[in-house]
């Protein structure tokens, strides 16, 4: 794989009540890769993927700020434009050797947003927010490998959604916010989701949108001034959920299923704790499982409503403690413990993947001179060179479903960052 990216943003004061933000990005994207197995059948993709991106888009936003009803109100208003192409093609895989065209094509996608929010400060100790978006995004696949035993699948489908979303905040005490919000999700396919068609040659141009409706309420506290504590509730549930249908020799393939649903509390507490020491905390709790019965896999299936969703496990925790003495360098030390829950590896949840807890460490130094800052690092993960799965190949065929992670191993870097005034 290798990939180059740039960016740039500018910003336009245009009045001291309007401010102006444009940016642009573009990219390339070249992958290489060998599957296990040949692709050597006259309607295959081929063994071998060999695939060519290229990619950027533009966006503007303008920030107005205003008064309603004597209360401040903030105006924000944008457009997004987005475009990739990518050249693939699939190539038979002749014991590790690239051997006869099996896929020639150009697929093309391009997105168009419009949004806009206003947020109200209605009262002193009430804010509150509106927004919506709209979104309308176009692909195309122009086949340019077509032989009596691998027809023409060139194609297009467009995919269009407007979505809400609102919420709230009071400002309870100094030290404290309570929130609520409402939203609704629009996710399209990927490029790489509609890449293989299950069960025949080509895209596979009939997978549809997932659409999901969500709800949270939470709080953000100071304890104290030197603590901050942050607690989520949510709840969502998706309609048309792209999941993974079949993975054979590394070649995955997705299908929609019906409904699904994610409920589950998130908690993050951070504090200084003088000396140059400081910690965090967070801990997530997700129950997501298949609200709908569907079929899937290779031979097919029948997943029942309750299994949870692979690949998504229901706990995980983080924490560190880190210390910056001053001085010395810009000298600074931290140690990181984290805990990933049980995962599983397919719908029916017959397999998973064991709870894991590992720790880390790390040691660095920074430095200034001028507009430059220098920074040198050294990090240590899994101390303890815990074996343990740290994914899963969801519904692979063969039943492979579990990626042994790294025992102890560790990396050093540098970096130079230079600001320009």
């Amino acid at each position: 794989v290798t990939q180059l990216q740039g960016g740039i943003a500018l910003e336009y004061q245009w009045s001291p009540a309007a401010l102006l933000r444009v940016t642009g990005y573009g990219g390339q994207r070249q992958v290489g890769q060998y599957l296990a197995f040949s692709g050597a059948a006259a309607g295959s993709s081929g063994g071998v993927v060999d695939l060519d991106r290229d990619y950027g888009g533009v966006g503007a936003r303008i920030i107005v700020k205003s008064m309603l009803g004597g209360q401040p109100l903030t105006l924000t208003a944008g457009v997004d434009g987005d475009r990739m192409r990518e050249t693939r093609q699939g190539f038979v895989n002749d014991f590790g050797v690239q051997g006869a065209l099996r896929r020639d094509e150009n697929d093309t996608v391009r997105s168009a947003d419009l949004y806009a929010e206003a947020l109200w400060q209605a009262l002193p100790a009430l804010a509150v927010t509106l927004g919506v978006r709209t979104s309308r995004v176009d692909y195309a696949v122009d086949d340019r490998y077509v032989t009596s035993q691998n027809p023409d699948d060139s194609g297009s489908r467009r995919y269009a959604n407007t979505s809400p979303v609102a919420g709230v905040v009071w400002h309870a005490t100094d030290d404290m916010n309570l929130y609520a919000s409402y939203g609704q999700g629009f996710e399209t396919p990927t490029l790489a989701e509609l890449a293989y068609s299950p069960g025949g040659t080509g895209p596979n141009l009939g997978l549809a949108p997932a659409l999901a409706t969500s709800w949270e309420v939470g709080m953000k506290w100071f304890p104290s001034s030197r603590q901050r504590l942050n607690l989520a509730l949510f709840t969502a549930t998706t309609e048309q959920e792209i999941v993974v249908d079949t993975a054979t020799g590394g070649r995955t393939t997705y299908q929609n299923a019906g409904r699904t649903t994610r409920r589950g509390l998130e908690a993050l507490w951070e504090a200084n704790l003088g000396g140059g020491f400081a910690a965090h905390a967070n801990y997530t709790y997700l129950q997501a499982e298949f609200a709908d019965d569907f079929v899937s896999g290779l031979p097919p299936v029948i997943v029942r409503a309750g299994t949870r969703l692979p690949g998504v496990p229901a706990q995980q925790a983080y924490g560190i403690v880190s210390w910056t003495p001053g001085g010395m360098a810009g000298f600074n030390a931290a140690v990181e413990l984290q805990h990933v829950g049980k995962l599983y590896a397919n719908d029916r949840n017959t397999a998973f993947a064991p709870a894991y807890t590992t720790g880390n460490a790390r040691v660095g130094f920074a430095q200034k001179a001028g507009g430059a800052e220098f920074t040198q690092y050294l990090r240590v993960n899994n101390i303890t060179a815990r074996n343990y799965s740290g994914s899963v190949i969801v519904n692979d065929t063969n039943a492979r479903y579990f990626e042994p992670s790294p025992l102890r191993n560790w990396m050093a870097g540098i970096s130079v960052a230079v600001r320009f005034q």
